[in-house]
């Protein structure tokens, strides 16, 4: 009996041969293949008498499956019902293999069909089935032989949109693991690194994972990586520092496993680069060059050094939020050693003088971080003062350079005078005293908290003697203790009358917002200071401010114009 079969892929047959096929596909108008049941292979199939009809009808599409598979294998297959069966347990049966991924001679098994698919060319596919009665005007439909567009292989047709389950390949079964290749170790940085690599695998790759061992376990984290085509990788984390071993597995569908021939050993930096020998050279007026060395152990380097820099004068005001601006490069002097230097240019700092800092940050190419420092690096003004804290341009600097030529202010160290600190009730002692000329007491101890020996005593017996200084009610001198703006003129004013000098020049103060503030005992000395000029008002000349405390840059100014007034 023969069989005829809607498909281009074989001779045409005689017409004898055609008036034998059975009802329903004879004149289907595209030729056919004939398989004839009678002959081994198929023999087999002699022993179903309705074998025939059935591969032709709506019932047909996996009679002719199991037919055609015969037919391409030259296997003697039992009937297979249907393409579920194929898909999740027959295939097997044969030596088949499956897969997601289309090929040539492969059996495509939805949820309620089965057809073969005989050739692939670019984006379409040359399908047979059996079971087609939508594709003929016969009354029991028959096998067609179509071509289909690969996107639309998901389902049968429009009006059977089944559910694709996968493709049963006619060859033998699948024993060739996948082959891993082109392994990449990428963004290693401290908190980790990513591993790619190259999969493939001729039935498709069903899963890749990357068992890694972290540093101190004994055993590996299986990481599922992800999978893009052919391509395959993972981001592995890390929290401590160490070597960390990666391997790469791949299976396919039919359960073959590939690895990776050779592990992937990757050394995770955690620790920073060693800052050292910071040397700060070349300091001028216009600023200095500061350098340092940098140890890097294991396979980081310096990626990024940065000298943050600003200056103590006003603060911060000069800290540049960009700092990674201030980068400089690392070369290289050793294996594991590097030196770079930056150059401090003062116009970059508000063109400030004074004390400036450098931070200097070292980021290694594993993203860590180190950090070291120089303070008090002395950019100075030649201005004929030591101090780094006044400039020429200070409202206040003539009279500075004025009380420390005269030895009558000297700063509050070497280096320092500190413009806005308040003057203490000893400092003004001392002031005062050297004024006179440091005359010598004797030095009897007047007040519980002086003691002698100390710094100030002398200068506080003398203006206390003189009538310049008074204690407190307690009998206490407090030499720690601020002097005010009206004390500080009070005991200027005292000690124009211990000189003899014309204590009568007055004015009024009353213009002033705060003049109501003085105190009684400073009335009259505020008068005098306001009158001869050695007290102005603060803030466009509204106020006062008694009870402020003098700050040395105004100690200075006031005692320059009472000494410039007396003369």
């Amino acid at each position: 009996m023969l069989l005829a079969v809607c498909t281009v892929l074989m001779t045409m047959p005689g017409a004898a041969a055609l008036a034998a096929a059975p009802a329903g596909i004879a004149g289907n108008g595209t030729g056919g293949v004939y398989i004839d049941v009678n002959v081994d292979p198929y023999t087999y199939y002699a022993q179903m008498p309705t074998w025939g009809q059935y591969a032709y009808t709506r019932e047909g599409c996996a009679w002719y499956a199991t037919s055609r598979a015969a037919e391409l294998t030259g296997q003697r297959i039992s009937q297979i019902y249907s393409g579920v069966n194929w898909y999740n347990s027959q295939y097997s049966r044969y030596g088949f293999s499956r897969g997601s991924q289309i090929r040539e001679k492969s059996l495509a098994c939805y949820s309620g069909h089965v057809s073969v698919v005989e050739k692939i060319e670019g984006d379409r596919v040359l399908v047979s089935e059996g079971g087609m009665a939508g594709y003929s005007g016969a009354e029991n439909g028959y096998t067609v032989l179509r071509w289909r567009d690969i996107s639309e292989m998901g389902s049968v047709s429009s009006s059977q949109p089944d559910t694709l389950l996968g493709y049963v390949y006619l060859t033998a079964a699948d024993t060739e693991a996948p082959s891993i290749s082109n392994i990449r170790v990428t963004d290693v940085t401290r908190d980790g690194y990513t591993v790619s690599c190259t999969v493939t695998d001729h039935t498709g790759v069903a899963w890749v994972q990357f068992p890694t061992y972290y540093p101190g376990e004994s055993e590996a984290v299986w990481l599922t990586g992800s999978v893009y085509g052919n391509e395959a990788s993972v981001r592995v984390s890390a929290d401590r520092e160490g070597w960390y071993i990666t391997q790469i597995y791949a299976g396919d569908a039919a359960g073959n496993i590939g690895r990776s021939e050779g592990a992937e050993e990757i050394w995770i930096d955690r620790t920073g680069s060693v800052i050292t020998n910071i040397r700060v050279e070349n300091v001028t007026s216009e600023g200095y060059t500061i350098g340092c060395d940098i140890i890097e152990d294991g396979a980081s380097a310096p990626a990024g050094v940065y000298f943050v820099t600003w200056t103590e004068r006003n603060g911060q005001d000069d800290l540049d939020p960009d700092w990674t601006r201030y980068g400089a490069e690392a070369v290289q002097t050793g294996d594991h050693t590097y030196h770079a230097q930056f150059q401090v240019d003062r116009g970059e700092y508000d063109g400030e003088y004074g004390l400036y800092n450098t931070l200097i940050y070292v980021c290694d190419t594993a993203g860590n971080w180190s950090a070291a420092g120089v303070s008090g690096i002395w950019v100075r003004e030649d201005n004929g003062l030591p101090f780094w804290d006044i400039m020429s341009s200070d409202w206040y600097y003539d009279a500075v350079q004025y009380v420390y030529d005269r030895g009558i202010m000297t700063g509050m160290d070497e280096n320092t005078f500190a413009p806005d600190s308040a003057v203490a009730r000893a400092q003004l002692a001392l002031m005062l005293h050297r004024m006179e000329g440091t005359p010598e007491t004797e030095n009897e101890n007047l007040f519980p908290d002086v003691s002698e020996g100390d710094w100030y005593a002398e200068a506080v017996q003398w203006a206390s003697e003189a009538g310049i200084v008074t204690g407190y009610s307690n009998g206490r001198f407090g030499p720690a203790d601020s002097v005010t703006r009206e004390q500080l003129a009070a005991m200027l004013y005292r000690y124009a009358g211990y000189l003899g000098l014309d204590t009568s020049v007055s004015a009024p103060y009353d213009q002033y917002l705060d003049a109501a503030g003085v105190q009684d005992f400073a009335k009259e000395a505020m008068g005098w200071a306001v009158g001869t000029g050695i007290i102005s008002g603060k803030y466009d000349q509204t106020i006062l401010d008694p009870q402020g405390n003098a700050t040395r840059a105004e100690c200075a100014t006031m005692i320059r114009r009472f000494l410039e007034g007396a003369a």
